[in-house]
């Protein structure tokens, strides 16, 4: 619902609307005030008949205002004044209980309450000061015509099935909010074990390449030992000579002898050595 249904079907009777939020929320924009409807901040001064108090009470007393502020504007209201409280609260986290003695002591009925659409705005009630027992609003916000004595059995009829319900609703967001805690638990323990797997993982990962690479390394070495072998064999140099005189004729031919001749004289010595 939107604050100016829940506040035009009230204005009937009203002339000046008194800002008594105390400059955390700008209510304003949202009121849509009809012509004829003056707004006004609070000097704190009486709120006679004719007017209507703007209130707030939220749980943060910064934006929304604290209980002793909404009393205090409370004990001013006179008889025949308005008021319209906007709560931060939560539906199902609505401390009414601690307002209603305040309401009761500063004889302020409640007329009507109800939920509203906005980002830190979630309920709002339009109270009114008065000696004597108002009929109730329905729905659309029109009085039901009646007594004062079926008013009041309206009202406590309605209080109790009102209080039915709302426990066993308040029950359910008990039971969904303790289900909602347990599932955010096991996820995050889920998370906390696939993480521990994917770091086991990981871990095997690295040290199945680190071997291969330890035996790359071995295989290369071996390879280079081989290599340093075969480079310095006499087969290996002769080969190498022959290629040589291959590719050049003229000059790999005339050295060839020579080359050859080295190769048997090393050959001798080493093996004299041996």
């Amino acid at each position: 619902m939107r604050l100016t249904d829940l506040l035009h079907p009230h204005l009937d009777t009203v002339t000046t609307v008194v800002d008594a939020t105390g400059g955390g929320l700008r209510l304003e924009p949202y009121l849509h005030l009809p012509p004829g409807v003056d707004l006004r901040d609070d000097d704190e001064r009486p709120v006679a008949e004719g007017e209507l108090a703007l209130l707030s009470y939220g749980p943060h007393a910064g934006p929304h205002g604290g209980e002793d502020a909404l009393r205090a504007v409370l004990a001013r209201m006179r008889p025949g004044a308005r008021g319209l409280i906007v709560f931060g609260h939560g539906g199902s986290e609505l401390p009414y209980h601690r307002l209603l003695d305040d309401l009761v002591g500063h004889r302020c009925q409640v007329l009507r309450a109800a939920p509203l659409d906005y980002v830190h705005l979630h309920a709002g009630a339009v109270i009114a000061r008065t000696d004597e027992l108002l009929p109730p609003h329905d729905f659309f916000g029109r009085p039901v015509p009646s007594d004062g004595y079926a008013t009041a059995l309206r009202i406590a009829d309605e209080y109790v099935f009102a209080d039915l319900a709302s426990r066993s609703l308040r029950a359910r967001v008990i039971d969904l909010e303790t289900a909602a805690e347990d599932a955010e638990r096991t996820r995050q323990a889920a998370g906390q074990d696939a993480l521990a797997d994917r770091l086991a993982a990981a871990v095997r990962e690295k040290e199945q390449l680190a071997g291969a690479l330890r035996a790359a390394r071995d295989r290369v070495d071996v390879l280079q030992a081989r290599v340093a072998m075969l480079e310095g064999s006499t087969s290996l140099r002769v080969g190498k000579a022959l290629v040589s005189a291959a590719r050049s004729p003229k000059r790999g031919a005339a050295r060839l002898p020579g080359e050859l001749y080295g190769l048997w004289r090393g050959r001798r010595s080493a093996a004299g050595r041996a």
